[in-house]
């Protein structure tokens, strides 16, 4: 028995969720929630991570671990935090817009806590040398983390900015 679960490689990275720009296959996803709720599990980790190849600043990188490009943020948050960042923030907010449905947490388990990225320290810009076994987690500047950070909380919880809008 066990009474939470993390949602990471099982097929609800954000390139398998999100098939083309605002095209989202949610099998896999409610898949996942409604078995752990019928199981009386109903705290889950949602690891948010692995960019489309759609939407990567560099699709063709094969170094990512999750995918092709999938280790770089799309092309509209700049090196230094700034830009719309909006591929993001819609891509997570149709994500906890749909998993937080009133109606949809009655059959499915609840995502209690949100990871914006898996291992940021698997990250070359941020001085993780060698190559990594697994391949690079991540590949974005510190002020690219800090934004993408800030843009979860507003996203999921409401608090906060998206690029200084509230």
């Amino acid at each position: 028995n066990f009474g939470a679960l993390r949602l990471w490689g099982s097929g609800t990275r954000w390139n398998q969720i999100e098939t083309a720009s605002g095209v989202y296959d949610w099998t896999t996803l409610d898949s996942w929630l409604a078995t752990m709720k019928a199981h009386g599990i109903d705290d889950v980790m949602f690891t948010f991570a692995g960019t489309p190849a759609w939407a990567s600043s560099n699709p063709t990188d094969t170094l990512c671990d999750n995918g092709a490009g999938g280790c770089y943020l799309p092309s509209d948050i700049n090196l230094d935090g700034s830009g719309t960042n909006q591929t993001l923030v819609d891509a997570i907010t149709a994500i906890a817009t749909h998993v937080n449905d009133p109606t949809y947490s009655q059959t499915h388990a609840h995502i209690r806590s949100w990871e914006p990225w898996n291992e940021f320290h698997r990250d070359p810009l941020l001085g993780y040398s060698g190559t990594p076994q697994f391949g690079w987690s991540i590949h974005a500047t510190y002020a690219q983390i800090v934004r993408i950070t800030e843009d979860f909380r507003c996203a999921i919880t409401g608090k906060g900015s998206v690029n200084g809008s509230p």
